[in-house]
């Protein structure tokens, strides 16, 4: 993700919470560009991803045409307000 052009000059941290949800956080010129939430199952796999911030609609777009998200199998996404939803084919991971 760095090394993409896009995303030169954007600074990129990851923080967890206690609830085992991961935030990949990118920001620029201390502006928020992008959250991304990666949410749990209860097996611990990931379940959602939820996007927040800038470019909503070309996240949209690019994850709907290739149906992945960081090289995650999309089962559906939806783009609802403030944020775009992706919910993760648990047929992926092992059970």
């Amino acid at each position: 993700m760095r090394n993409a052009p896009i995303y030169a000059g954007v600074e990129t941290t990851m923080a967890a919470s206690c609830e085992g949800m991961i935030r990949i956080h990118q920001e620029q010129n201390g502006r928020l560009v992008n959250n991304f939430d990666f949410y749990p199952n209860s097996d611990g796999w990931i379940d959602s991803v939820a996007i927040y911030g800038c470019y909503l609609d070309s996240h949209y777009r690019t994850i709907s045409s290739s149906m992945e998200i960081f090289g995650l199998k999309v089962s559906e996404i939806s783009h609802e307000g403030n944020y775009v939803d992706c919910e993760l084919d648990q047929n992926q991971f092992p059970h």
